[in-house]
């Protein structure tokens, strides 16, 4: 759900509640995102890679509304949250 409505301890959340001083990313190619981390930061670009594969083993492709919408890519995409380990909680 966090992802779905971008409350979640990335960048872009953290600068608007004043946790953070700029939402814009290590990368510098844009701001730390829901979309921008799992669909274009070059950082991550082999772990969603790795992902994309067992996304299309359930027919879903890698675009916003799929990943985020899809129970099937609930998991995957849940665990490709914690590998980038943005999410200090976990």
């Amino acid at each position: 759900m966090q992802l779905r409505t971008g409350r979640i301890s990335l960048g872009t959340y953290l600068s608007r509640i004043n946790r953070r001083k700029s939402a814009r990313y290590s990368c510098d190619l844009g701001n730390q995102t829901v979309v921008h981390v799992l669909l274009e930061c070059p950082l991550h670009q082999d772990k969603r890679d790795r992902i994309r594969s067992a996304l299309s083993d359930h027919g879903i492709a890698l675009g916003r509304d799929e990943l985020l919408t899809r129970l099937e890519a609930r998991k995957i995409v849940t665990e490709f949250m914690v590998s980038t380990s943005l999410l200090g909680q976990f």
